[in-house]
């Protein structure tokens, strides 16, 4: 996984085994989810700190070849307040095939009342 502060952009490569199979051939949606999830997250924490999901909204486009490559590209949208809003793709190294695309919400914590 990898962070671009000025961009404020987390880009991860994946590639995801035989024990994280769906349906026959593909990954589990749910792996995809996670793989997701992890990245997004990493762009808000970067961005702000102490951090938790409020919302992820994942529109998956086409399965994902078992154990092929994928790269997952997140970015912060915006903030208001305490809300971050991270937008973030599932795409062929190749960058040809669009497998997922996803919306999320990010509560910054403070951390003297989460202790």
């Amino acid at each position: 996984m990898f962070y671009n502060d000025a961009e404020k952009r987390t880009v991860c490569l994946f590639q995801g085994g035989p024990h994280l199979q769906g349906m026959p051939g593909f990954l589990h949606g749910g792996a995809v989810a996670t793989m997701i999830d992890a990245t997004v997250g990493m762009s808000a924490i970067k961005a702000e700190g102490l951090v938790m999901t409020a919302n992820l909204n994942i529109n998956f486009k086409r399965p994902v070849p078992l154990c092929s490559v994928v790269v997952i590209n997140s970015h912060l949208d915006k903030t208001e307040g305490r809300k971050l809003f991270i937008s973030c793709d599932v795409r062929s190294v190749d960058e040809t095939t669009l497998y997922s695309e996803a919306t999320s919400l990010f509560i910054k914590l403070d951390p003297e009342k989460n202790s």
